[in-house]
């Protein structure tokens, strides 16, 4: 899928486990890792560190990406978007949509709208540690109309497994 001098970008790195394997498996791909705090920045880096990997990470917010347009090939993002105001997810996905070079992709994984009330029960606990407005975009299902709206041609990559969609 990625090919060597490619650019990556992760939203919401949080610690830079994704960065760190994909640093490994691509080692002449440029990655880069965003998060909007500050103490999980710095976890990620002594990670990157201690794996003498070459990563660039930074504190930052996805709805103000410090980017050019058209830069990355790739961005990705993992459990970051139901942790995001409606307003930051919209923005976000704008300026995802504005630092991704036109035949870019962006792949992202996250809550969806539960297939049954098991899995809405499930998936809404999530609630008691967030804000329940951030979640509710996601379990609504308004994700997709969101990622649509920034610019972007939808497609699901798989069937939904754990309330997760790709």
């Amino acid at each position: 899928l990625l090919k060597d001098d490619n650019q990556v970008l992760d939203v919401g790195c949080g610690t830079g486990t994704f960065l760190t394997l994909g640093k490994r498996k691509y080692p002449k791909c440029h990655f880069t890792g965003i998060d909007p705090d500050e103490s999980i920045i710095e976890i990620a880096k002594n990670k990157i560190k201690k794996n003498e990997l070459d990563v660039v990470l930074l504190e930052s917010g996805a709805e103000k990406l410090p980017f050019h347009e058209n830069y990355f090939d790739f961005v990705v993002s993992s459990l970051a978007f139901h942790h995001m105001p409606t307003d930051i997810k919209k923005k976000a996905l704008k300026e995802i949509y504005r630092v991704l070079k036109p035949k870019g992709k962006l792949i992202l994984a996250d809550i969806g709208k539960p297939k049954n009330m098991l899995w809405k029960i499930i998936l809404s606990i999530e609630s008691v540690v967030e804000p329940k407005e951030y979640i509710r975009d996601n379990l609504n299902g308004d994700l997709p109309t969101y990622i649509k709206d920034a610019g972007f041609k939808l497609s699901q990559l798989n069937k939904p497994t754990l309330g997760i969609y790709f």
